[in-house]
């Protein structure tokens, strides 16, 4: 039970472990400090920062008025921090209200924001749902619990397509490996899309499901053939359940993944707890990249107490401009763990970007990106503190320097006006479909066609429409999408009224 063993190890961790901008050595912010109380919340274990028009929000899992965990929202230069809901209410739901909300992965669509709890009052897991002002709370699922078979217990975020919410309980089902589900944003179709047999499918899941496309991607934590956990995928209306890799398959092989995988053209990339050769026993974990058909499984990174990596990765990776970017949650120089950058096509490129220090540690979630910083939780710190864990930003320059490539038409995309875009208008390469890309807050989509006779940058109007035309540079920051033809052409629809962005729907 090696991820039952992570779990624990990081949860004492942070237990032996509201402010405003607080800085530190390399660009390190705390923009707010969980006080761990009943007027805040605390130890926000697993997922990553939700961010929607400029706002971040996210879950912390312990403290607030029931004590219960909360769910908050904040502005990335630390201002505006609020409760949108303090969980653990009895008078909310037919069964009570949710407890304790383990993952900050919120599913977002029409103003609202969607999550999960492990517990509830008289039930064992609840799907949630509040507006972004903290406004029309109300329970959308809870019918999960010991004698359910939709399985029990909800560690895992949700993701979001059109009307429909997919997720994956921790255990119970009828194969004691939990489910992977289906339900609508209303609540109402829920479906098991498939029970995980715990010996040969694993369980005790704790990422969020990946959807690219049709597709949603999933690991378990342990259990499997290996006891060490497993990565499938399964259509979203479940067909077609294939495990694409059995972790602890061979000697030095990665062990109990804890986050998600991150779907970049035809590759995933993910990491896990433990395993690896660098540390007697268990391993502290590796940085693996696998086709999406079970194919060409690499070990990138195999992380190591001892190095300037740190250890235990518990989160997921975030990709961007072509690197991958993700945390380690002990271990160090410092001993806290750290946050780290590597190209997938050179490992030997790994670089840590910053160390953390007894002012935030045991990070267990995952980054975002926005305007030039990288954004995230830790479960404990500062230690001179309340030791609740803190929110907190990281200055990436080099983000910088990748929006800049989108100047054009006079406009500078890193500025407000960015804030006024939204989905773009998109065709994939011989009718497919290919991912959206997120630059800033901002969830864009793209065409995969080569222009001839135009050059990166080039800008131009048609029909009234202006088109701003990318080159190969950006190729990473689009997500690499294996429908985008090498090297890869991208070409941005931006429609216009006169001299004024045009709103567009946001998908």
């Amino acid at each position: 039970m090696r991820t039952i063993k992570c779990l624990i190890g990081i949860a004492a961790f942070s237990f032996v472990l509201s402010m405003a901008c607080v800085s530190f050595a390399s660009g390190f912010s705390v923009l707010h400090e969980f006080a761990g109380d009943d007027t805040d919340g605390g130890l926000p274990y697993y997922g990553g920062l939700t961010l929607q028009g400029g706002v971040l929000y996210g879950v912390a899992s312990y403290g607030g008025p029931n004590w219960s965990g909360v769910a908050f929202r904040i502005n990335p230069d630390g201002t505006g921090y609020s409760l949108l809901h303090a969980f653990g209410d009895p008078d909310i739901g037919g069964n009570g209200d949710g407890v304790l909300p383990y993952n900050s992965d919120l599913a977002y669509a029409d103003g609202k924001l969607y999550g999960t709890t492990f517990f509830g009052p008289t039930n064992i897991g609840t799907i949630w749902s509040v507006d972004t002002s903290g406004n029309n709370y109300s329970i959308v699922y809870d019918q999960f619990g010991n004698s359910f078979p939709a399985g029990r217990n909800l560690q895992a975020g949700l993701v979001i397509s059109g009307n429909n919410l997919y997720g994956i309980t921790f255990d119970g089902g009828s194969g004691g490996g939990g489910t992977v589900f289906r339900v609508g944003t209303d609540g109402n179709n829920f479906a098991v899309l498939h029970p995980l047999d715990y010996y040969t499918e694993g369980g005790l899941s704790g990422g969020t499901l990946e959807l690219s496309g049709n597709t949603l991607y999933g690991m378990t934590g342990t259990g499997g053939p290996n006891d060490a956990g497993a990565l499938f995928k399964l259509g979203t209306d479940g067909s077609g359940f294939t495990l694409l890799h059995e972790f602890g398959d061979f000697a030095g092989d990665g062990e109990a993944p804890f986050g998600s995988v991150t779907c970049v053209g035809e590759y995933l990339y993910g990491m896990t707890c433990y395993g690896g050769t660098h540390s007697v026993g268990d391993g502290d974990g590796t940085l693996f990249r696998i086709g999406t058909d079970g194919s060409g499984y690499t070990i990138l990174k195999e992380f190591s107490s001892n190095s300037d990596g740190g250890a235990w990765p518990t989160g997921s990776l975030m990709y961007n401009a072509g690197m991958l970017y993700g945390m380690t949650s002990y271990e160090g120089p410092s001993g806290y763990g750290a946050i780290f950058r590597l190209d997938p096509e050179n490992p030997g490129s790994f670089t840590v970007l910053y160390n953390f220090e007894d002012d935030a540690y045991g990070a267990g979630g995952d980054l975002v990106p926005y305007k030039g910083h990288l954004y995230g939780m830790t479960v404990g710190g500062p230690s001179s503190g309340n030791d609740a864990g803190v929110i907190f930003s990281l200055s990436t320059p080099e983000f910088d320097a990748i929006e800049d490539t989108y100047a054009g038409l006079g406009l500078d995309f890193t500025s407000a006006q960015m804030d006024d875009l939204t989905n773009l208008y998109y065709e994939g390469k011989n009718g497919l479909s290919p991912d959206p890309i997120t630059i800033g807050d901002i969830t864009w989509e793209y065409f995969g066609y080569t222009i001839e006779g135009k050059n990166p940058g080039d800008a131009w109007k048609e029909d009234g429409v202006y088109y701003f035309y990318l080159g190969s540079g950006v190729k990473g920051t689009a997500g690499g999408s294996g429908d985008v033809p090498e090297p890869s052409t991208l070409l941005l629809l931006l429609p216009f009224i006169g001299f004024g962005l045009r709103k567009l729907r946001r998908k």
